[in-house]
């Protein structure tokens, strides 16, 4: 049993296994898969009250599993590298979605990743953790559920500029806004209506 505090990391495509008869997975904690590109397979009866964490390649609970408000996050790195979970057979979706980019990825309008397969589901996350900066659709079909990229929301960036005498008219050294977004500069003007 993994405990509310605690972390389990797979850091390539092994899996968890037991001897015969019956086994118990359970984790108020972390388990995530954090390398190889390939399975983790989770043989035992997974028990999921914390987060299950696929940041790359993908997990696979085979024995079964009981997700109650849990966290499913999944780790994108590209457009064509992401983690995923398979859960066999059928799935009542509840607790959080979660997602994070990893090193550095900003994706493209439109961008999707297949995320989560299962063979029926039920019901609906009660909570979306992902990245703020763009603006997702989360699509739930038969056997899969995905998430899309439906526009990016730019970052705002403007300095402090120096003190000014009151009376002074504002200009281009107060009025400099810029919109950034994946360390380039957005294309538009910024409108200003002092009061």
């Amino acid at each position: 049993t993994n405990l509310a505090a605690g972390t389990i990391t797979f850091t390539a495509d092994v899996g968890a296994d037991y001897g015969g008869g019956t086994a118990l997975f359970g984790s108020a904690g972390v388990v995530r898969k954090a390398g190889g590109t390939g399975t983790t397979t989770i043989k035992p009866y997974f028990v999921n009250t914390g987060t299950l964490d696929s940041q790359s390649g993908n997990i696979n609970l085979t024995g079964g599993y009981s997700l109650a408000n849990e966290t499913l996050n999944f780790g994108i790195n590209s457009v064509s590298s992401y983690g995923t979970i398979n859960l066999p057979g059928a799935v009542v979706l509840t607790g959080t979605l979660s997602a994070n980019f990893n090193g550095g990825f900003f994706p493209d309008i439109g961008s999707s990743w297949p995320i989560l397969t299962y063979s029926s589901a039920s019901g609906a996350f009660s909570h979306t953790n992902l990245p703020s900066v763009t603006t997702w659709q989360v699509i739930t079909s038969a056997t899969a559920l995905s998430i899309k990229v439906l526009k990016l929301v730019p970052q705002i960036v403007w300095g402090s500029p120096a003190d000014i005498t009151y009376g002074t008219p504002l200009s281009g050294a107060q009025l400099n806004a810029a919109a950034n977004w994946n360390a380039g500069s957005v294309p538009g003007t910024f409108s200003y209506t002092p009061t």
